[in-house]
């Protein structure tokens, strides 16, 4: 078993996926209850992720290509804002993800070939997007 620590500042560590590269993709909660994603990769390099203007940012899975899927929270967070959901190959290659007919989204897993399923926060309503 390997254990590792995403950094010194925060008090919790939520992985939420791993491929079999063994790249581990989450997110951690520092002591400003701020959530940041992060990218463990098979050698135990740490990445963390963030997005402009997001206060929160929840990484959900990750493909052996490394596609990932995920929530954000912009500064609104404070004021219980609804999420966003984006996929990326990297933090510089970020995609906002869209369902038909709703406003606000939460991405919850990404399969091999890219197709990512979630729901819809204002219906009750589930989505598959194809890439």
């Amino acid at each position: 078993m390997t254990s590792f620590n995403v950094g010194q500042n925060n008090y919790e560590i939520t992985p939420t996926g791993i491929n079999n590269n063994e790249v581990v993709i989450g997110y951690f909660t520092n002591y400003e209850n701020s959530r940041t994603g992060f990218i463990r990769e098979g050698s135990g390099k740490i990445k963390t992720f963030t997005l402009p203007k997001a206060v929160v940012v929840l990484t959900e899975n990750i493909t052996d290509s490394g596609l990932f899927a995920g929530t954000y929270y912009d500064k609104s967070w404070v004021r219980k804002a609804p999420p966003h959901s984006f996929f990326a190959k990297s933090a510089r290659n970020t995609k906002n993800l869209k369902a038909p007919g709703c406003a606000h989204t939460i991405a919850g897993g990404i399969n091999i070939h890219g197709d990512i399923a979630g729901s819809c926060l204002e219906k009750p309503l589930g989505f598959i997007r194809t890439p």
